[in-house]
């Protein structure tokens, strides 16, 4: 007789095991956004309920609540998770009457732990089946998380039909903290511009007038997480733009922190905001609304000549209501380019028996320093020089003087390989303006000459 017992129950647990289906149900809570996880010591999961559909004569004494959430489990101060009685809660009656009562269910995990078990304490909870619209339910666990390298939480759920069983038999899956995105997000700017150098760097061009100066201009929005987001109250945000010399926005500018007075008015405006402190290399400033964005734009008067510079680059910082700064990612780097000249002179002979004559003549409005760099036959840079002469307006320049006088003082290591060279010439006018012409001289009989109206020779 106990055998055939024994056989019978074995059936009604596999065939019972297989139809289970408790489910976890996720309320409204748990979502937070980067800000406001990065400002807090410990974030909450959200609340959680279990509807259980076990057969009640499964939850006897000593089954099995698994809580797993991944992650070690907090308090709101940060300390271990503490331990806790659940219940279990039954709506209604069962098919034989009102004989089910709610449950106990006690801790049996350690304070802390990532995996929080519990342990059917009164048994049996029901007698009979669930019928007649009636629920079970269990609130499950709600802990805190460390802020620390924490994302997402997923709580894996399941019921066990005692200690020793390995395997649920009613299991779910849900995500109960939810770390979204910043709160704010950078727009795109137009700090890719190119300097005209014709005109001494005094504007930007943008492919209309000469006396057009380009707006550079960036903005910043909200993402616009949902309502239902934890999210902290953004105030001010904070703007850098760092450049490699912002001296020509200010007669009065020092490579201080002491702010410029009137630096914002003639050359910076900030719509939606203001600037507060300007430098040789960066422009800060605030933005006072944060939804509408803000509009930074530089201008120039046409007299202020802009150094040449290459690289612009945009950071923001977004400070929280916890007064805490937390980076966000800014617009990129924008890059100042010159419509200046580079231009290469090939296969120049290096023989101590061959004399070179290089000339340059600028037929641009202005003058222009020039840069002359000398590879060697396999292409590798072997002398570079700066401001080795000064190209004036319409006047021909001897640049093989001007570069072996250099040479000595910039290079005074350089020794030419191979037979042959190749200078390049840069200079800040256009290579419209540039002309280039050369000749060499073998001996004392020979002269072979070229003469190029071209960019490169």
């Amino acid at each position: 007789m106990f055998k055939k017992r024994s056989i019978a129950l074995a059936v009604a647990l596999a065939s019972a095991g297989a139809a289970h289906a408790d489910s976890l149900t996720v309320g409204t809570n748990g979502a937070y956004s980067a800000e406001a996880v990065l400002d807090a010591t410990v974030v909450q999961a959200a609340t959680t309920t279990v509807t259980v559909t076990t057969s009640p004569t499964f939850i006897t004494k000593n089954s099995i609540f698994d809580f797993d959430f991944g992650v070690a489990t907090k308090n709101s101060a940060g300390a271990a998770f503490p331990l806790g009685n659940l219940t279990l809660t039954y709506a209604g009656t069962s098919n034989i009457g009102t004989n089910a009562t709610n449950g106990t269910l006690i801790p049996i995990y350690t304070a802390g732990d990532s995996k929080l078990s519990y342990a059917v304490d009164t048994a049996p909870l029901f007698f009979g089946t669930f019928a007649n619209g009636a629920t079970a339910s269990i609130t499950a666990p709600r802990p805190y998380f460390l802020t620390t390298g924490l994302s997402d939480v997923t709580l894996d759920y399941g019921f066990r039909l005692g200690l020793s069983a390995t395997a649920s038999v009613a299991s779910d899956s849900e995500k109960v903290l939810d770390v979204q995105g910043s709160q704010i997000s950078s727009g795109t700017h137009d700090f890719d511009q190119t300097i005209d150098v014709e005109e001494l760097r005094k504007r930007f061009t943008d492919g209309t007038t000469a006396s057009t100066f380009a707006d550079l201009s960036l903005t910043i929005a909200t993402n616009g997480l949902a309502s239902t987001v934890n999210k902290n109250d953004i105030g001010t945000i904070g703007f850098v733009i760092t450049g490699q010399d912002f001296s020509w926005l200010d007669s009065d500018v020092t490579d201080t922190d002491t702010a410029v007075t009137g630096l914002d008015t003639g050359y910076i405006t900030v719509t939606g905001g203001s600037v507060t402190r300007l430098t040789a290399t960066t422009i800060e400033g605030t933005i006072n609304d944060n939804t509408a964005g803000a509009t930074v734009r530089l201008t120039n008067t046409g007299n202020v000549v802009i150094p040449t510079q290459t690289e612009v680059s945009v950071d923001f910082v977004a400070y929280t209501a916890g007064g805490e700064a937390v980076s966000v990612a800014g617009s990129g780097t924008g890059v100042w380019s010159l419509n200046g000249s580079s231009i290469d002179i090939y296969a120049i002979p290096t023989s101590a028996a061959v004399s070179n004559f290089i000339w340059l003549t600028n037929t641009g409005t202005g003058s222009t320093s020039v840069d002359v760099s000398i590879f060697d036959g396999a292409g590798g840079a072997v002398c570079e020089m700066t401001d080795v002469a000064t190209s004036v307006a319409g006047v021909e320049l001897d640049l093989t003087a001007a570069v072996a006088a250099a040479v000595p003082v910039q290079c005074p290591t350089y020794e030419p390989t191979g037979n042959r060279v190749r200078w390049n010439v840069s200079a800040s006018v256009p290579e419209a303006s540039i002309r280039i012409s050369a000749a060499y001289r073998v001996g004392t009989d020979r002269v072979n000459l070229v003469t190029s109206t071209e960019s490169n020779l």
